[in-house]
């Protein structure tokens, strides 16, 4: 917690783009890969264990996983309960939840939520095994590459990446926080919306009591899963934009060496050559392991897409449907 709290401070400061660049850029990016790395991956553990070989797998590398696993299934059991379970007594039912909120297709709306916190869980195991199995490019990225090709970058092509990197953290983080009192807000909101269902005996004393540790359940796995996608989301800009920087890196060699063919001689042509070559060799390689994994965060987010198109599609169909009625 302490360390998302200076990683927070730290985002919502604009100073750090005066500071001096020199690792800077890593330093950022490791940053965001442990937290990255304690929300999506769900493990505690330190760079340099992973580089070695040495992530033990124990209560504190798996603390994040049993925490925060077990919120997202009690999550996914609760919609469960109510989606397959309409009129039980314990959990307050889909059709309060309609005549709350006013539209008839509430159950379909858990479904999606059930879809997309399973899709969620999938993905997180998928970066867990290729975490402690040490596939995982994305660190293989930061643990090798990244340090190296920091140092070939320009002062100018660091300092813009950095302010970018900069702005990028305070609007997220900003975000992040609005969503934090939103949700909040919401859950609050909502046990109000209880009490009157309690007082006309539509909901039992069982019911009611159960709304509350509901909602916040409810709550924290939004808010940790909207924190997961804006610090992946982060992470996945950050890899984006340093790839764009090292393509233009590339182009400058190659400008170089258009230039040098003029001017230079057959062995300053060659060691121009060369040096384009092994960029490009070492730039594809990089992106071919980090595909590995992207295409699978990619997948994830499409399916979870199309449900969404499907479920506002319905939805809009039922609401049609009964407004006709």
């Amino acid at each position: 917690m302490s360390l998302i709290h200076k990683i927070f401070k730290q985002n919502l400061s604009l100073l750090l783009s005066r500071q001096n660049y020199d690792g800077l850029i890593t330093r950022m990016f490791t940053e965001e890969l442990i937290i990255t790395i304690l929300l999506t991956f769900r493990l505690n553990f330190s760079l340099s264990d992973y580089y070695f070989h040495r992530v033990s797998i124990n209560f504190v590398t798996l603390k994040p996983a049993l925490v925060i696993t077990t919120i997202s299934w009690l999550t996914i059991s609760l919609f469960l309960s109510m989606i397959f379970w309409p009129n039980n007594q314990l959990l307050i039912t889909i059709k309060h939840y309609e005549e709350m909120f006013k539209t008839p297709a509430m159950n379909l709306l858990f479904i999606q939520f059930v879809i997309m916190f399973m899709i969620m869980e999938y993905l997180s195991f998928f970066f867990m095994k290729e975490t402690l199995m040490y596939r995982c490019p994305l660190i293989d990225l930061l643990a090798v590459d990244l340090p190296i090709q920091e140092k070939k970058f320009t002062t100018k092509m660091r300092q813009n990446l950095i302010k970018i990197f900069v702005i990028i953290n305070f609007i997220t983080t900003i975000t992040y926080l609005n969503m934090i009192i939103i949700i909040f807000t919401i859950s609050i909101r909502l046990n109000y919306l209880y009490l009157p269902f309690y007082l006309d005996n539509r909901i039992t004393m069982i019911q009611f009591s159960t709304c509350f540790p509901s909602s916040l359940l409810i709550a924290m796995k939004v808010i940790s899963l909207a924190f997961q996608l804006c610090t992946s989301g982060k992470l996945f800009l950050y890899y984006l934009l340093f790839f764009t920087y090292r393509i233009k890196q590339l182009y400058r060699i190659s400008w170089s060496i258009i230039k040098a063919s003029f001017y230079s001689s057959y062995f300053a042509k060659k060691r121009f050559w060369f040096q384009f070559f092994r960029e490009y060799i070492i730039l594809y390689g990089t992106t071919v392991r980090l595909n590995r994994s992207v295409k699978v965060a990619l997948l994830i987010i499409e399916l979870i897409n199309k449900s969404l198109v499907i479920f506002g599609c319905v939805c809009e169909t039922r609401r049609k449907t009964n407004w006709k009625m």
